[in-house]
C-alpha cells in the first residue's frame, strides 16, 4: 500500500531501487565473471577437464585444511545473513526519521548481499588452491549468492513493513 504522503513513496522507492540494485550487482553480477576467471586459470579453458572434474574423475579433498576452513567460514558466512539482515530491520524500525529507517535498511541489504558474495570468493579461493577436485564445491559456492539471495535477503514486503511503521508512529513514545 503506498504512503499517504508522496514524498515518503518516493523516497521509500529510490532507497528500496537502490538496495535492489546494489543486490543484484553482488549477487548476480559477479558470478559469471568469477566463473569465467576460474574456468580459465583453473581449467586453462578446456571444457573437457571441466567436465570430468563435475563428473568426478578426481577425488574430492574434503580432508584438505583450506577446503575445511573455507567451507566454515561459507558456512558461518551464509547463516549470519539471517541474522544480520534481522538486526538491521529491527534497528530501523526503531528509528523516528524514514531516511533514516531506509539508510539502515540498505546498510544491512548491502551486508547481508557481501556476506553470500564472500561465500562466492570462498568457493574461488577453493578452486584455485585445490584445484579440479573442487570443482563441485567450487561450482556450488559460486552459485549460492544468486540463489540465496531472493530467499535471505530482505524484499519489498519487509522494507515498506518497516517504513510504514516508522512514518505511522508507531515506535514514538
Amino acid at each position: 500500500m503506498p504512503f499517504q504522503d508522496p514524498v515518503d513513496e518516493t523516497r521509500f522507492a529510490e532507497a528500496f531501487r537502490r538496495a535492489r540494485l546494489l543486490g543484484l550487482a553482488l549477487c548476480y553480477g559477479t558470478i559469471i565473471p568469477y566463473v569465467v576467471v576460474w574456468f580459465l586459470a583453473a581449467f586453462n579453458g578446456d571444457g573437457a577437464l571441466l567436465k570430468e572434474a563435475l563428473e568426478g574423475a578426481y577425488p574430492l579433498p574434503l580432508d584438505r585444511p583450506v577446503v575445511l576452513t573455507l567451507l566454515a567460514l561459507a558456512t558461518a558466512e551464509l547463516a549470519a545473513v539471517p541474522f544480520v539482515a534481522r538486526g538491521f530491520a529491527a534497528q530501523a524500525r526503531r528509528q523516528t526519521d524514514l531516511s533514516r529507517a531506509l539508510q539502515r535498511l540498505l546498510n544491512g541489504h548491502v551486508i547481508a548481499c557481501a556476506l553470500l558474495e564472500a561465500v562466492a570468493v570462498y568457493g574461488l579461493v577453493m578452486g584455485f588452491a585445490e584445484g579440479p577436485g573442487t570443482a563441485p564445491l567450487t561450482l556450488a559456492m559460486l552459485l549460492v549468492p544468486a540463489v540465496a539471495y531472493p530467499f535471505l535477503v530482505h524484499g519489498e514486503p519487509t522494507w515498506r513493513a518497516v517504513a510504514e511503521t516508522v512514518v505511522g508512529g508507531a515506535n514514538r513514545g
